[in-house]
């Protein structure tokens, strides 16, 4: 296999991978475009990104064969709810979007491959960069309206009033947040240079501080569950022992933290879903708002699951709000290991390839936490910021970037073993 490293990627397809960042996160731009169109352009580049590299063809193979099958499980399974029953061709509108949604998991992963095997150092700074001025131009964007609108964060795109004439509306790139504060805190303790963890602390504090303000208490929960991880991994093992002492008093402590949240935060739905957490770890009482809601969905999956957990349930007449209880309960047993071997065979992928098995641990909680909670199939922003800007972070400032050999075939016995 040629190595082609040493003269980077070309311009162009540099400048398609800045397109598509600035396409997967900025709400405003990927609007602009159908779904249909996305994907045909994804799949003509993975192809291109495939064509001379075995070990990316075997995993992309892999899990394209994971997706179809999840597809036609959504098709002729069950009653097709992610398309309207009024459309023409509804069964083949529900493969092509349910392909759409899952095969976005995984995506992410070929371009960081790719850029990981031929960037140049400067050309991942660049990538870098660029995603990162995405995240924090909407994010400032969506902080200027919050002010003027305190739930436009929680608005879907041109469906409420509040929104009309806002700069950025539906702001789904919210539950991708965690992911790079979980990534932030990882490389504290790596990155030797001083100016630069000042930089992921002030980074930190921003998109906590964000998600708050966002009043996104999902996403501010999966951050600390992630930061929290982290730490602990963290840790010699006195420090460890230490925080699991700690632990307990963590937890009687909680109650007096959501009190505080409560008394400091502004009107709106964190400090709601932060008085509701208040009275359920205080009384035991989930309440009749959105608590109660989510677990009655989350109550409503499981028994629908259980009722028939071999075929699933042809219809179901509610959206479970999470990515993994829908799919055991649509699709039974078999959609729900589909759906675990996608995600634990792309995890072991991107370990094999960046080499650091700690730094993943962090973000697979965080990635359970937001799974069981949220619908993350249908978010590219999520898979952007967990399958590309981690482990592109992750090899730039802990491999000082120059960790770009491509991978041989001899490499494909030792990762076939890996995902075994």
């Amino acid at each position: 296999m040629i190595n082609k490293v040493d003269k980077g990627m070309t311009s162009i397809e540099l400048m398609f991978i800045i397109m598509l960042i600035v396409i997967f996160i900025h709400p405003l731009v990927n609007m602009m475009f159908s779904f249909t169109s996305i994907l045909f352009v994804e799949l003509i580049y993975m192809l291109f990104a495939i064509r001379n590299d075995i070990l990316l063809r075997r995993m992309v193979s892999l899990n394209i064969v994971l997706v179809i099958l999840i597809a036609l499980m959504y098709t002729f399974f069950t009653s097709g709810v992610v398309v309207s029953d009024t459309v023409s061709n509804k069964q083949l509108k529900t493969f092509i979007t349910t392909f759409s949604q899952y095969f976005n998991i995984f995506f992410p992963i070929v371009l960081f491959t790719r850029v990981n095997n031929f960037a140049t150092l400067k050309q991942k700074k660049i990538i870098y960069i660029v995603f990162l001025l995405v995240y924090l131009l909407v994010s400032f964007l969506t902080l200027k309206e919050i002010a003027e609108h305190p739930r436009i964060a929680k608005m879907e795109m041109g469906q409420s009033e509040e929104a009309n004439g806002a700069t950025v509306g539906g702001y789904i790139f919210v539950i991708s947040v965690p992911f790079l504060v979980v990534t932030c805190v990882f490389l504290l303790k790596y990155v030797r240079d001083r100016i630069m963890n000042l930089f992921f602390v002030l980074l930190i504090s921003f998109f906590l501080y964000f998600l708050i303000k966002a009043q996104y208490s999902i996403s501010f929960l999966a951050a600390l569950i992630g930061l929290l991880s982290a730490v602990y991994l963290n840790s010699n093992k006195i420090l460890r022992a230490i925080l699991l002492l700690f632990f307990p008093i963590l937890l009687l402590m909680i109650p007096i933290m959501l009190s505080y949240f409560v008394n400091v935060l502004d009107e709106g739905d964190t400090k709601l879903r932060m008085q509701e957490l208040y009275v359920f770890f205080t009384t035991g009482d989930i309440g009749e708002d959105d608590l109660n809601a989510r677990f009655q969905l989350y109550k409503m999956a499981i028994e629908a699951f259980l009722e028939k957990p071999i075929s699933g349930n042809y219809h179901l007449n509610f959206n479970s709000h999470s990515t993994i209880l829908e799919i055991f309960a649509s699709n039974g047993i078999l959609g729900g290991i589909v759906l675990l071997v996608l995600f634990v065979n792309s995890f072991k992928y991107i370990r094999y390839i960046t080499g650091f098995t700690t730094a993943f641990t962090p973000l697979v909680w965080t990635f359970l936490f937001i799974a069981f909670t949220n619908p993350i199939h249908s978010s590219l922003p999520i898979n952007m910021a967990m399958w590309f800007y981690s482990p592109l972070v992750y090899t730039l400032f802990m491999n000082g970037g120059y960790n770009t050999s491509l991978v041989s075939e001899l490499d494909l016995e030792s990762y076939e073993n890996c995902t075994d």
